[in-house]
């Protein structure tokens, strides 16, 4: 771990190198918590799934769970409305309310994934993080934590959301379903379909309910009632999935945080 590896404002993990390198541009990138732990999200990946995030949406969901693990782990010592903001010290100079570089709440669903040549997997992420934060909502940070991080042992590099969608539901059966007062019951699909990433044909709605039981705990419908979407926090130039870390040898590319300058354009 370099926490002074670049002046620039980024950060990013290298899979070649096993490293985790942060910038000192703007806020030190070290300095932020959640953007330590965003990284280290990408190393825990790579550790389970070697080359995890050689597609467009294996890419997203690198990022996405990159900010869900953030999020997860400081949700309980912070206050709102920081709870659902990922990496606000970072993105401080930026906009949003609060400022911050991400958030796990965002309305999107499957539909608004963008499938074009130059994609954003940071924005594209955030379809992937909002679906896993509603199931840390749903069953509490030890189950999610838990049947998140396992799921990983099912994927590969090339792996999509309705395959990332369908190794939660089994690692919730194959890890809770002793423990619950009705066997037979599996986490209910239902949020997943409702972001539209278990199919070919996307739902059009966003998650509106986890109906269903997880653990011990029956999870009640939510509200249908949309919330306004939060400002979206600035846009940040970043390290890409398919650059290159600077050691030659190495073949497979650095994952990193995601936008983090404040320059423009």
């Amino acid at each position: 771990m370099d926490a002074r590896g670049t002046r620039d404002d980024n950060s990013w993990y290298s899979p070649g190198e096993r490293t985790l390198t942060f910038g000192t541009g703007d806020v030190d990138d070290a300095e932020d918590g959640e953007t330590v732990l965003h990284e280290f999200g990408h190393a825990l990946q790579d550790a389970i799934c070697p080359d995890f995030g050689q597609s467009p949406e294996a890419a997203a969901m690198g990022e996405g769970f990159g900010d869900y693990f953030a999020a997860s782990f400081f949700a309980a010592k912070k206050r709102d409305p920081y709870v659902e903001a990922v990496m606000s010290w970072d993105g401080a100079l930026g906009d949003g309310d609060p400022p911050c570089v991400r958030r796990v709440d965002s309305r999107l669903t499957y539909e608004s994934f963008d499938h074009g040549p130059r994609a954003d997997e940071h924005d594209n992420g955030q379809i992937w993080s909002a679906t896993l934060w509603d199931i840390w909502k749903a069953t509490g940070r030890p189950v999610a934590d838990r049947i998140i991080v396992e799921s990983h042992f099912q994927l590969d590099g090339f792996t999509t959301f309705a395959r990332g969608a369908r190794a939660i539901l089994d690692a919730d059966r194959n890890l809770y379903r002793d423990a619950r007062d009705d066997p037979e019951a599996d986490l209910s699909p239902e949020g997943h379909r409702a972001r539209g990433v278990t199919g070919s044909v996307p739902d059009r709605r966003p998650a509106e309910a986890f109906s269903g039981i997880l653990g011990n705990t029956w999870i009640a419908p939510r509200s249908t009632t949309a919330k306004a979407e939060a400002p979206a926090p600035r846009r940040k130039s970043c390290f890409r999935h398919g650059e290159w870390p600077s050691r030659a040898s190495t073949s497979r590319p650095s994952r990193s945080v995601g936008p983090i300058s404040r320059r423009s354009g």
